[in-house]
Formats: C-alpha cells, sequence, structure tokens
C-alpha cells in the first residue's frame, strides 16, 4: 500500500476481542442468574433488582466496550466514549503521559490535561510515536512536542 495511503487513514485503537468476549460472558452469566431467580422466586423484587442489574451492568459494558475508542486521524486525535465524542487537533497537543496505573492522558497546549480511554499500554507509545511523526504529518504550526 502506498505511503500516502496509509498516512491517510486514521489509526484506531479499541477493546480487545478477548474482553468483548468475556463481556459478552459476563451478560450470559447475569441473565442466566436472572432467569434461575424468575424461576424460582417469580418476580420478586430480588428479580427485579437482578434484571435492573443485568441490564445496567450487563449490557452498559458491553455497550461502553464497543463504543470507546481512540482514533489517531493525520491532523487530529479523537476520543470516543460512550457519552460522546472529543477531536483535538494535532497542534493542541502538548505531551502524552502513561504512569503506572493510571490511564494515559494528553496535555493540551493551553496546560490542561485529558484522560484517554483505558485500551492498553500501547496507545500511549502510539499517540507519542504520532505526535513526533514526520513534520509533514504534524499539520499546522508543527505541533506535538
Amino acid at each position: 500500500m502506498p505511503t500516502e495511503a496509509r498516512d491517510a487513514r486514521a489509526r484506531v485503537f479499541r477493546s480487545t476481542r478477548a474482553f468483548l468476549a468475556y463481556l459478552v460472558v459476563q451478560a450470559i452469566f447475569l441473565c442466566g442468574a436472572t432467569l434461575l431467580l424468575w424461576r424460582s422466586a417469580g418476580w420478586d423484587w430480588l428479580t427485579i433488582a437482578m434484571a435492573a442489574f443485568t441490564v445496567a451492568i450487563g449490557g452498559g459494558s458491553l455497550a461502553e466496550a464497543v463504543r470507546t475508542r481512540v482514533e489517531l486521524e493525520p491532523e487530529a486525535l479523537r476520543i470516543r466514549t460512550l457519552w460522546g465524542q472529543r477531536r483535538i487537533p494535532r497542534g493542541e497537543l502538548r505531551t502524552v503521559r502513561a504512569e503506572r496505573g493510571a490511564p494515559p492522558a494528553v496535555q493540551l497546549t493551553d496546560g490542561t490535561w485529558v484522560r484517554l480511554p483505558s485500551l492498553g499500554k500501547h496507545v500511549a507509545r502510539a499517540v507519542r510515536e504520532w505526535l513526533e511523526g514526520p513534520p509533514s504529518m504534524r499539520g499546522g504550526d508543527g505541533g506535538g512536542l
């Protein structure tokens, strides 16, 4: 593939298939537990609470994992979560920091920090390499570090 075509595409980081499979299994177990409660006790308060828990935790965590991603576009960093998205132009990014036990974060030129979703250790390294990329890829005034 030519370099120009490869560079024009966004590099996308999302939850792994193994993590998604784990969440599907978790949702299946929660549904099974709800079904067992319903068969043994009918629709009492515990069954209703378990059904609500199944929808909130099982469905919610799966929806969040599917929606959450970080995209490294040629001119911007795009962060998508279940609740919305944010696009940060490359020239507004100063640095990226990843400390042990904390999700990575990027610092903007105005000094504020923006947390990136926890999608693995490789995301911070990829964002750092993207920021330090060739000048033709930096856009704007050169941005980066």
